[in-house]
């Protein structure tokens, strides 16, 4: 498993008060019962400190799971959105 990928699901399961051993980059909202909006907006800003990065407004709505984060953060680490 890829560094990015370990941090965004040890981060997620932290939040949203799962156990990361129980998430994986097929994770989706649907299927973790702590995920409701509160807990979203809490995840991103969570993964937003982490990572030094901004997610653009667009692309918060529109995250279905892990796998969508992990995307987003990659495009975005490394590059300044503030």
């Amino acid at each position: 498993m890829e560094k990015t990928e370990e941090k965004v699901i040890a981060i997620t399961g932290m939040v949203l008060g799962v156990s990361a051993l129980k998430l994986n980059s097929n994770s989706t909202f649907k299927k973790i019962k702590n995920w409701d909006s509160m807990n979203h907006l809490k995840l991103i800003l969570a993964l937003e400190e982490e990572f030094d990065i901004k997610f653009p407004d667009s692309m918060i709505t529109k995250i279905q799971g892990i796998a969508d984060i992990i995307k987003i953060v990659q495009k975005y680490s490394g590059k300044k959105q503030r």
